[in-house]
């Protein structure tokens, strides 16, 4: 994502966006094994939903922040 601002052509573009895409359908796949191996099984629910929900709220302001930011 940090070199987006430098890709000047449309195939460059597309070639980020897939590998931001493959990254993004990874994470959904990683997340609940990753979070079960931090903090076990017992709790996996609750701990799942907060990363989850921390993910989102990320999603959300990290490319505002992101739109602010002076390059």
């Amino acid at each position: 994502m940090f070199f987006f601002f430098k890709f000047s052509t449309i195939f460059q573009f597309s070639i980020g966006s897939a590998v931001v895409g493959f990254s993004y359908g990874a994470c959904l796949a990683l997340f609940p094994s990753k979070t079960a191996d931090y903090w076990g099984t017992k709790n996996l629910g609750m701990n799942y939903g907060i990363m989850f929900t921390a993910w989102g709220v990320g999603g959300v302001f990290g490319p505002l922040f992101a739109g602010r930011l002076p390059i």
